[in-house]
């Protein structure tokens, strides 16, 4: 292990009194909220559609979002899709950028997918990434940097290799040492640090070479724990039952070779904005990553194209949560939400589903809309689309049945 200067042990110490901090605020606030929404998002299976790609009972997905207590935005900062695929022995982990633009549905057409966590929590989160990706996530858990560092503790600290040293600006503007070169064990707090550290001119696909390190780490060390479940049970405070789902998750990981997990990154582009860690998807490569490593989890009309009808999903009866509460019955059978928001005004009493054509094929697209919601009038429209297959109004008679 390499030695440490003294004066960056320091900077060490006071880091680790404010993760200390940290913890106990979290273990506050977590008391406080007990009882209040669950940490973990998961839905049953969707029956897959005739003709459709049928999704493998083999491969165990999970979607794990970072987030940053100091952040008041709580925005996901990395987001990360594992599988694990008992029928090949393959296990995979996905950077996605948090800044990469894609719909949230019921929220924004155009959004950072990151921003989802914000709206809408894990189940929003989820669904944002199944309907961008276009495959199934079996589970989602958001981990705090705190609760990464509570495992790590438990744990006795984790392994990496610092290939770039790396360096922290002091109140005086001095530059400070923080991670030298070479085989370290971190323990909770530098895990912490090493995980949300930002160097000032690198983007968020430099840093997932560091998050990559630290998950590497971090899932050996539990694979090899013989208190492993201890370990995570120590973290639950915490993490929630999110530390349990991870439990699950390493379980899964028990069937394959550990080494032979790998990590790729979302194709992405630079956003014609500008701005800094925004990205733009680029749909054709990601299909490719998606064929290549989640053919277990393809959503129905997912294959080699991307045959899911395009649906414009919005809310016209004014109640918040209304298209994300609808986004999840219509994604995992096989829709894609590329159109979102609000109508003009919120005085629709009927729910409209409106189709483009008069032909078999688009009332056969209406049918199966109001057969899976269960409710509805099938309207034709008047206009021609080519950016949608269906609109989706929802009107008050759906706000009558949740209530």
């Amino acid at each position: 292990m390499v030695r440490t200067p003294t004066r960056t042990r320091a900077r060490r110490s006071k880091r680790r009194r404010r993760i200390v901090l940290r913890v106990l605020l979290v273990a506050v606030l977590i008391a406080a909220a007990a009882g209040a929404a669950a940490f973990v998002a998961s839905r049953p299976k969707p029956a897959p559609v005739a003709g459709s790609v049928a999704a493998s009972s083999e491969q165990f997905t999970i979607l794990v979002a970072t987030t940053v207590v100091d952040d008041p935005s709580q925005r996901a900062d990395v987001l990360t899709l594992f599988a694990v695929d008992g029928s090949t022995g393959e296990a995979t982990g996905l950077f996605i950028p948090s800044g990469v633009f894609g719909t949230i549905p019921g929220e924004s057409s155009v959004e950072q997918v990151g921003k989802a966590l914000v709206f809408g929590r894990e189940t929003l989160q989820e669904i944002t990434i199944e309907n961008l990706l276009g495959i199934d996530v079996d589970r989602t858990v958001a981990l705090t940097d705190v609760a990464v560092a509570q495992m790590v503790d438990a744990l006795g600290g984790v392994p990496v290799s610092v290939t770039t040293e790396l360096y922290e600006t002091t109140e005086t503007g001095a530059r400070e040492l923080v991670f030298p070169l070479g085989d370290q064990v971190l323990d909770g707090a530098e895990a912490g640090t090493f995980l949300t550290y930002r160097a000032g001119d690198e983007s968020d696909l430099d840093r997932f070479v560091r998050v990559q390190q630290l998950w590497e780490g971090l899932l050996a060390t539990m694979m090899e724990a013989p208190d492993r479940d201890e370990a995570i049970a120590g973290a639950t405070d915490l993490a929630g039952s999110g530390a349990m789902w991870m439990g699950e998750f390493l379980s899964a990981l028990d069937r394959v070779d550990p080494s032979a997990l790998r990590f790729d990154v979302l194709p992405v582009r630079g956003s014609s904005t500008g701005v800094p860690n925004v990205f733009e998807p680029d749909h054709e490569a990601i299909r490719d990553v998606v064929g290549a490593l989640y053919a277990g989890s393809l959503l129905p009309g997912v294959g080699a194209t991307d045959e899911r009808p395009r649906i414009d999903l919005r809310n016209g009866n004014g109640r918040p949560g209304t298209g994300s509460a609808l986004a999840q019955e219509l994604v995992p059978a096989g829709f894609h939400i590329v159109v979102t928001g609000n109508t003009v005004s919120f005085d629709h009493q009927t729910t409209r589903i409106v189709v483009y054509g008069d032909d078999e094929t688009y009332l056969a697209l209406a049918r199966r809309i109001r057969d899976l919601i269960g409710f509805g009038r099938v309207e034709i429209g008047t206009r021609a689309q080519t950016v949608v297959d269906a609109t989706i109004v929802v009107g008050k008679d759906f706000t009558e049945m949740q209530s």
